[in-house]
């Protein structure tokens, strides 16, 4: 019996420490370091929306916040994180009828 709970209690520790490193950084608000940019440009390449960027959101935050840990990175009032966005700006272009 004794050796059935610690075999219980080794698969617990086991289980616990593979799924505990496995959290999803990017997701996580005010995380920096270069691991959390290198995951967040993976899934933007995995989800196909922009073609080969030639690595430029890697560098761009690189660039902007030395990947998020620069001090000023998060500061108060500011939310462009990472990338260091600050907003977009609507442009309006003229209509164009359809054929």
């Amino acid at each position: 019996m004794c050796q059935l709970v610690l075999i219980v209690g080794l698969f617990i520790i086991l289980v616990n420490s593979i799924f505990s490193e496995n959290v999803d950084k990017t997701r996580e608000a005010e995380t920096s370091g270069s691991d959390v940019v290198k995951a967040t440009v993976e899934q933007i390449r995995d989800s196909k929306i922009f073609p080969d960027d030639n690595a430029f959101l890697r560098r761009l935050a690189h660039v902007e916040s030395k990947d998020g840990t620069d001090p000023d990175t998060y500061r108060t009032g500011y939310h462009g994180g990472i990338w260091q966005v600050s907003g977009f700006k609507k442009v309006d272009l003229p209509s164009t009828k359809l054929p």
